[in-house]
C-alpha cells in the first residue's frame, strides 16, 4: 500500500514537472515568434546598436534613444 502510495506521488511529480517545462517551452517559443516578428517589420531590438530606423521623416540611431 505505502509503495503503491509512493509510486503515485512519484508519477505526479513527474507528470507537473514535464507540464512546468512544456509551458516554458512554450512561452520561449512565443518569445521567439515575438522577436522575428520585430525583425521582419524593422522595429529595432533591444541592444541592436547601430541599425538605423525611419521615425517621423529623420534617421535615428536606435542606441541613442
Amino acid at each position: 500500500q505505502r509503495q503503491q502510495q509512493l509510486i503515485a506521488e512519484l508519477e505526479e511529480e513527474t507528470r507537473q514537472e514535464s507540464q512546468r517545462k512544456a509551458k516554458k517551452a512554450k512561452e520561449n517559443q512565443k518569445r521567439k515568434d515575438k522577436a522575428a516578428l520585430n525583425v521582419r517589420s524593422g522595429r529595432p531590438l533591444a541592444g541592436g546598436g547601430s541599425r538605423r530606423s525611419r521615425r517621423n521623416g529623420q534617421l535615428w540611431e536606435t542606441g541613442e534613444l
